[in-house]
């Protein structure tokens, strides 16, 4: 589980910056993605 945890802080990190980055079309983007990765 730590493994997991370690990775969905990463996923989270990235998804700050990429969102501060690009704005709101990063931050949906990451967002997409994210639910992508969960749901499967």
């Amino acid at each position: 589980m730590s493994d997991f945890l370690i990775i969905f802080l990463v996923s989270i990190s990235l998804e700050v910056f990429i969102g501060c980055s690009l704005e709101g079309i990063g931050l949906k983007f990451v967002w997409v993605n994210l639910g992508e990765v969960r749901y499967k």
